[in-house]
Parts: structure tokens; sequence; C-alpha cells
């Protein structure tokens, strides 16, 4: 299929932008793939060497909601489509992962004595406010803009898919429409943007990780928000280590309300107990804390039939409640 071409320059250097047709994947052939660089959405935009990718299943019966899928440091929307966001397509979500500026982890707040070091780091990087001396995002690069300005370019191309409907009337983004999910860093982002506004749900992969070791507890920023307690899932591995241990990690849970019994999937199959907290050892044997943080959103795992080792979970933590 053709290509829309648009070139940009920045600082003299020509770079070409791109605007991907929707394209099939042969791994559901429903659902409908394409990208978009951040640039092409708001000329404003300086991060832009990362995609945004967008899914849309015109089969499926749509549920009228968003999922924003928010990647972890470094993540770069790069390689195959990801299976988590298909499956969510397949079940009626409007679907994006969202590139952002994410090269630094918020692990830099780890030894910091100010308790709103991880909250400040966060929140620039969401809005685009200058509050930490960390970083430097520009509104125009946080994830509120341009997840706003993706949306109203989709809505101007695709009218039909209704991707206007997450744009709220008086601006930025409808966020009671929204579901909000992320790995690591983008999962804490996640939680802290359903902590402002008030979204459907929230879906946590190997996080949240803010523990600060010098203060020997959570980030202050885990307290009660918009968004009410039993929207939120979470899913990790006991034997991921990075940003905090899992004691640690479920001590998060706990300060964040989420009170349910943690529950291990391995060998189990839904409702795991109603649980909020879902937890995984696989595959039963000792493996790196990095092989453990990636496992939970891998595109990789596979059952015997060739699935996606976690759908059944994604899948949980999608509907439960509906």
């Amino acid at each position: 299929m053709p290509l829309n071409y648009i070139i940009s320059l920045f600082g003299g250097i020509a770079r070409v932008l791109f605007i991907a047709a929707i394209l099939p994947w042969p791994a559901s052939a429903e659902v409908q793939y394409r990208t978009a660089l951040p640039a092409a959405t708001d000329a404003a935009i300086i991060w832009s060497d990362a995609p945004h990718r967008v899914y849309f299943d015109p089969a499926a019966r749509h549920r009228n909601q968003l999922l924003v899928f928010l990647p972890g440091t470094g993540g770069r929307n790069v390689g195959p489509p990801r299976e988590f966001s298909m499956t969510a397509a397949e079940l009626g979500y409007h679907v994006i992962d969202l590139a952002y500026p994410n090269a630094i982890s918020a692990t830099v707040c780890w030894r910091d004595s100010d308790s709103a070091c991880f909250e400040n780091f966060r929140l620039e990087i969401i809005d685009g406010r200058d509050i930490s001396p960390l970083i430097a995002i520009g509104r125009a690069d946080s994830i509120e803009n341009r997840l706003e300005k993706l949306l109203r370019l989709l809505d101007i191309q695709e009218p039909g898919k209704g991707w206007g409907r997450f744009l709220a009337s008086a601006g930025g983004v409808a966020w009671e429409n929204v579901a909000l999910a992320g790995q690591s860093q983008g999962g804490g982002h996640a939680a802290l943007i359903a902590r402002e506004h008030k979204v459907a749900r929230v879906l946590m992969f190997s996080a949240p990780k803010d523990y600060n070791p010098q203060l020997h507890k959570p980030a202050s920023w885990y307290r009660q928000g918009r968004t009410p307690v039993q929207r939120f899932f979470a899913f990790v591995h006991t034997r991921d280590k990075q940003g905090c241990d899992f004691s640690q990690q479920l001590e998060i849970f706990r300060v964040m309300g989420m009170a349910t019994k943690p529950e291990i999937v391995d060998g189990t199959v839904p409702p795991y107990g109603g649980t909020q907290v879902l937890l995984t050892n696989y595959p039963g044997r000792k493996i790196s804390s990095q092989q453990a943080h990636v496992a939970g959103i891998s595109n990789g795992l596979r059952d015997a039939s060739g699935a996606p080792l976690f759908k059944p979970v994604w899948t949980y933590m999608l509907i439960t409640g509906d």
C-alpha cells in the first residue's frame, strides 16, 4: 500500500516522517495496525524517533473505550505488533501503544532525600510541567499532549472509527473513556495518571516500582485518587527485582489499597480468585531479574498451541468487572 511521506526539518537536519497506511497483521487478520511518528501529529514535538502504534479490529464488538499502553524505560515500539495490544483490540478496545520520552529510568530517584522525587519526575513526563531537576520535558513532548494530538489526527483520517469520542469537548483527553496499561516505568505513569484522572481501568505490568531504599518506604505519591482502586490490576513476576524486590512490590500494592490476596496464575485459569494482583513464577526455575521483569508482557512466550502464554491473564485484566 502507498505511504504518505512528510518531510520535517529539525535544526537544519532533514528527517523523513511517515504515517503508514492501515496494514493487516498475520497473527490476527481482523486487526488493522498502523504506525505514526509523533512529530507528524504535532510539529512542536521534539522527541520523535519512535513511532506510536495503533490497533483497531473492525469485526469486534466495540467497547467504546480506548486502551493506551505505555512501554517501559527505553521501550521504542519496534518489532512486530505487541500481542497484548492485539488482544485488547480483539476484545473491542481502540488501542494505542504510545511513544513518549522514556530514556531515563525512574530509578534516578532511588536514593533522593526528597520524598516527592518520584512524583515530580513522573508528572513532568505526564503533563510537561517543569517540576523535576532530573529531566527536561516540555508540554509538547508530554504524554498528555502526545495522546491528544494523535487522537486528533486519527479522528481526521479515520472519522468512521470513533477516535473522536476519546477527546473531551473542552479540549484534552476524555479520560473516563480511557483504560491505561503500562510496563515498568510505563505502568507507574499509568497509575499516577489514574490518580489525577478518573479512568476506565488501570493495568500494571511489573509496576509500579517506586520504592526509596534510603527512606525505607514506597514513594509518597501512592494514595487514593480519582480512579477507584477496584479498577486497578497488576501482573508481576516473583523473581522480578528491578526497581524494588518482590516484598517491596507487595508493600507498594498494599499502600495503594489493592487489598485482594495475590494469586499465582501458573497452572490455573481465570477468574484467579477475583484478585487484582496476579503473580507468576514462570518457568518455575531460577531466571534473571531482567528476564522476569519483561515476562508478563512478552510477545515471545507461547503455550503448546502457539498462543501467547499469558493471553488468558491479559484478557482477565482487560474485561474483569464489566
